[in-house]
């Protein structure tokens, strides 16, 4: 599976990619950044999240999966065939499941703004974690900030690969409150 490569890969780098930066002079060291995550990205911002390794400001997640499990059930739902656990994969999925550390993830003081976006089409990874994701992250964040860092966002109409859907923006920007313009390069 390319799960621990690609995502949690690319979470396991974000610390070197950050302090090349800042020997390069492009941010100054303890500066915290900005996620954005869709689909699997989501789980690697999510990971970066529970590791810790990096100051994180904010992070908006589009669609994402929420760890290994939610990939998972992903893949069988496509492959309609079950997958083949191991031990390893069973121990990555509990070292990637952002439900079950959703304290790692509200750390900090302020924790990092927390933009959940969720299609209600999708078909691949649907609403169901991200709605669990953000009732566990819920207690963390409302105890201190109430709710304004952490916002769930059901898009009517969004299908997973919202980005090649016509109307996916104009639904993301009318339920999300937010302007989003697209831009044609051709």
């Amino acid at each position: 599976m390319l799960f621990k490569p690609a995502v949690v890969g690319a979470a396991d780098e974000l610390s070197s990619v950050v302090a090349a930066l800042e020997q390069h002079g492009c941010m100054t060291s303890g500066q915290r950044i900005g996620l954005f995550g869709f689909s699997g990205g989501g789980a690697a911002a999510l990971i970066t999240l529970i590791q810790g390794k990096v100051a994180v400001s904010a992070a908006v997640l589009v669609n994402a999966s929420t760890g290994l499990n939610a990939s998972v059930d992903a893949l069988q739902r496509a492959m309609k065939q079950p997958y083949a656990w191991t031990p390893a994969s069973r121990a990555l999925a509990d070292e990637t499941d952002a439900v079950r550390h959703a304290a790692d993830i509200a750390r900090g003081n302020p924790p990092p703004a927390l933009l959940i976006v969720q299609g209600d089409a999708d078909t691949v990874l649907t609403s169901k974690p991200a709605i669990a994701l953000h009732d566990a992250l819920l207690p963390y964040y409302h105890r201190t900030y109430g709710d304004a860092r952490l916002r769930l966002v059901l898009v009517p109409r969004m299908p997973h690969g919202w980005i090649d859907d016509k109307t996916a923006a104009t639904e993301l920007a009318a339920s999300s409150g937010c302007v989003v313009r697209t831009l044609s390069i051709g």
